[in-house]
């Protein structure tokens, strides 16, 4: 199934949720050129703005300057992998979700899965429908509280605008 025909089945959202997801900033991370172009289209096929960072350093660059509701990484990463980086991000920025992409095996980061610090774990392949799921999962409770807040308010969509990121958080 290609990754259209997966779009074209997943698109079955109502307006709310379209309206979210283009208002909802993610970062994805991935030191493997072909994988990190791969989860951007994915991302961005079902409707969200996205920025990518080629490792965690790169990815701690456009956390100094962005603000991200959710950040996919790799774990397996050289100089700062993602778990230093899901860490580094936890602490520094309250509220951002952090999922984890691998190709290991669920045994193989037991350890990792019950720090606490993982929003949730993605094994590697996993399907556009299934990360679409996901990320409506993730994002839809706290980001419709925020979503709603500003609806009505000057500038905001009951004038007839989008509200600006700049005004989703206090």
């Amino acid at each position: 199934m290609t990754i259209v025909s997966e779009v074209r089945n997943f698109s079955e959202a109502d307006d709310t949720s379209l309206l979210m997801s283009a208002i909802l900033r993610l970062l994805v991370v991935d030191d493997d050129d072909c994988l990190l172009q791969t989860v951007q289209q994915m991302v961005e096929a079902l409707g969200f703005k996205t920025d990518v960072a080629n490792g965690g350093l790169a990815a701690m660059r456009c956390l100094s300057r962005s603000r991200y509701d959710l950040m996919i990484t790799d774990l397996q990463m050289p100089v700062m992998d993602g778990f230093a980086l899901s860490r580094y991000l936890k602490s520094n920025f309250k509220g951002t979700k952090v999922i984890v992409m691998t190709g290991m095996g669920p045994g193989d980061v037991d350890d990792y899965m019950h720090t606490g610090i993982v929003d949730r774990w993605r094994f590697k392949p996993f399907s556009l429908n299934t990360l679409g799921g996901l990320l409506d999962e993730m994002l839809s409770a706290d980001s419709l509280k925020r979503f709603a807040r500003h609806v009505g308010q000057p500038g905001t969509m009951a004038n007839g605008d989008l509200p600006s990121r700049r005004n989703l958080y206090p």
